[in-house]
């Protein structure tokens, strides 16, 4: 994946990217052969699994963003390549592996145009279900951190929202939770009647933007995370703990310790035929600085017309971010806020205090296929307020599944 670093919080050096990238290019081809290999052989082999292919196209008009390559500030339009999303999924027994691969144009600050230059295991794992309420994870997953990520990931299209709430994004993008988990976790859940109590726990690499990455765990930092929920059907109540020790280096070549106690809580009620309703908060609080952050959002969806496989699913969204001051975590995300901008359009303004305000409508002209029409509005504390109006179009394919 492309993450934060030490030295921009936004990308990699332009020699450890490309030489980051290049690796993974050839992961991603020999990870694709051994799918399809599999794919073909799975009646004779007994391997259960699916594949799915997911992507998003559209434009977005911005009303304020600095192109510094370009020389130019102000309203702009910008057209997007969205992403492209494999997921795959094999099960032989108790034993399984997941991978998902995204393929995203990303705009740099070194080129004057978006490049197809991000490939990257957003998920890949292997895993073991010794029983219903025992399970083991090893590779790379989500983190324990609410019911959107898991649950959505980066299928756009599965979403009836244009863009996440800024609370949810990436740490590659900016983002304040752990989300990106390369580890371990254990799981398990049961059923009494109608209703799936369960829990997970992971022990991960440290922060991904001053502590780890895909491949190491430089500051020597462990993060542990933990969900107990309990769901029925797709609706769940969820609460979320997690520790995240690391360090911030400083440009006098010190750096600032910073202990995040996370704690969250998300309700959802999902109805794919009637309402959607997700709502998630989360506290992040320093236990260095005895200063603490946070936010949260509220998603509400319901169609007004199903016809025909046509479906017309409007939605509101509010969602809101705030910090105390002195949060060295916090404050230094925001630096890197018109840089995050800039590299990751379709995410929003990045690490900044504000409200959110947005509206749209799903229109959902076949099961494989959706157009999205969106506005999103930031009122941002101490800077100009932004707001994005898009269009998308999205798709997701089912390849193979049994």
């Amino acid at each position: 994946m492309t993450f934060l670093t030490k030295e921009t919080f936004c990308m990699k050096d332009k020699i450890t990217f490309k030489f980051s990238i290049a690796i993974l290019r050839r992961v991603f081809l020999n990870a694709l052969f051994s799918l399809i290999f599999f794919s073909i052989s799975a009646r004779a082999q007994e391997i259960e699994g699916y594949m799915f292919l997911y992507g998003e196209v559209g434009a977005d008009y911005i009303s304020d963003v600095e192109i510094p390559s370009l020389g130019k500030r102000g309203g702009n339009i910008a057209f997007s390549l969205g992403t492209f999303d494999i997921i795959a999924k094999i099960a032989y027994g108790k034993a399984e592996g997941f991978v998902e691969i995204p393929i995203t144009p990303l705009n740099t600050l070194y080129v004057e145009a978006p490049i197809w230059s991000s490939i990257w295991f957003e998920r890949f794992y292997f895993g073991y279900n010794f029983s219903e309420l025992f399970s083991l994870k090893i590779g790379g997953t989500y983190g324990a951190m609410g019911y959107l990520t898991r649950n959505w990931h980066r299928a756009y299209y599965l979403m009836p929202i244009v863009r996440r709430p800024i609370i949810t994004n990436a740490e590659d993008e900016g983002g304040v939770l752990p989300l990106y988990a390369t580890g371990v976790e254990a799981s398990g859940e049961t059923s009494i009647g109608e209703f799936r109590p369960g829990y997970i726990f992971q022990v991960i690499n440290g922060n991904y933007h001053f502590g780890s990455d895909d491949f190491l765990d430089y500051d020597k930092e462990r993060t542990f995370l933990g969900k107990i929920y309990i769901r029925r059907y797709l609706e769940e109540i969820g609460i979320s703990l997690g520790y995240d020790p690391f360090r911030i280096p400083t440009d006098e070549g010190e750096s600032i310790y910073v202990q995040n106690l996370i704690a969250g809580l998300n309700l959802s009620y999902v109805k794919l035929d009637g309402l959607i309703g997700l709502a998630e908060v989360f506290i992040i609080r320093d236990l260095q600085s005895k200063t603490q952050g946070g936010g949260g959002f509220l998603i509400l969806s319901y169609p007004i017309f199903y016809a025909d496989e046509i479906e017309f699913r409007p939605f509101l969204q509010f969602g809101f971010m705030d910090w105390q001051e002195g949060n060295p975590f916090f404050e230094k995300l925001n630096e890197g806020a018109e840089e995050v901008r800039l590299n990751y359009v379709s995410v929003g303004p990045g690490t900044v205090k504000h409200f959110e305000y947005a509206g749209g409508i799903r229109i959902g002209i076949s099961p494989n296929f959706a157009v999205k029409l969106g506005i999103n509005y930031y009122d941002i504390r101490d800077e100009k307020d932004l707001y994005y109006i898009s269009v998308r179009a999205g798709w997701g394919i089912p390849v193979f599944g049994r």
